[in-house]
């Protein structure tokens, strides 16, 4: 979801700003890296929470805001807005990884839990999306003007490659079965 509201950020510039902007595009591109690791930890941190295992939720929200005001401060002096943006995005990132580890190594957790082996087509679908349209969403950065229909289409694809993806995956079956159990009772 997050690479596709990356891929569909030229339009969305195009409605709320009046036209393409490609610093509003950059900044979702990067706030989106930021907030796909934090969405990701966020398991790991209800889990910590619930049980009153707030070190390192404290630790990562500590490193989080002050990655974010020391490093985004210099790298606004030095390099501007961009880089402002980018800091804040990695040091949301960073603050959610050393969660997620901490959840791992305090209740040994094998890092492959972290990736089931079902998960792996949706995992290389996403992936294999990124790699394929981010390239596309630079390339039309460059222009003035990104035409809709091809903004949609990129959409479209990659919503549909990772549809198919977690079509097949198993969980989905388990999912409509309890959906459906719960609408009967």
């Amino acid at each position: 979801m997050f690479a596709s509201l990356t891929v569909l950020s030229p339009l969305v510039s195009r409605v709320w700003i009046g036209h393409y902007e490609p610093v509003f595009v950059e900044f979702v591109a990067l706030l989106a890296l930021g907030w796909l690791v934090n969405v990701l930890g966020n398991p790991a941190y209800v889990i910590d929470l619930g049980t009153g295992a707030l070190r390192w939720v404290s630790v990562g929200c500590v490193a989080t805001a002050v990655l974010n005001a020391g490093i985004g401060f210099l790298a606004g002096l030095r390099l501007g807005g961009v880089a402002v943006v980018a800091v804040s995005a990695l040091s949301l990132a960073c603050g959610y990884i050393l969660v997620i580890a901490a959840y791992h190594w305090e209740n040994r957790v094998p890092v492959g839990a972290l990736l089931p082996r079902d998960s792996a087509a949706v995992f290389a679908t996403s992936l294999t999306g990124v790699a394929l349209f981010i390239p596309l969403l630079h390339s039309l950065s460059a222009r003035e003007v990104v035409p809709r229909s091809v903004t949609i289409g990129t959409v479209a694809a990659l919503l549909a490659a990772i549809m198919v993806a977690m079509w097949v995956h198993p969980l989905r079956k388990r999912l409509v079965r309890w959906v459906f159990s719960g609408a009967a009772s």
